[in-house]
């Protein structure tokens, strides 16, 4: 019977080692320019609904700023426990319930 020489491998770590940090804050968009990009989509263009996070608009621009845009638009801003409502239409809404 022919023997074979024992495979030899190397530890994980030099196999796959771990892929460089990578910062996702560094291309998205902050502060005006988030504000702008929020607005900047089709739910604008057809009376749609925009849904962002409370915590979210607050780091971003700040509160105040956010619903003055929403109001200069004349939008109507509905607010959950987590996140704000858009409703992108100036004409009337009804709640339901």
């Amino acid at each position: 019977m022919m023997q074979h020489a024992p495979i030899r491998t190397l530890p994980l770590a030099d196999r796959w080692p771990d892929p460089p940090p990578v910062d996702w804050a560094r291309d998205r968009p902050r502060g005006l320019e988030w504000l702008a990009s929020v607005f900047d989509c089709r739910a604008v263009e057809i009376g749609g609904i925009i849904r962002r996070q409370i915590v979210d608009v607050g780091r971003e621009v700040g509160h105040a700023v956010f619903e003055a845009e929403v109001r200069s638009r004349g939008f109507r801003l509905v607010r959950t426990p987590h996140h704000y409502l858009i409703v992108c239409s100036r004409g009337p809404i009804d709640v339901m319930f």
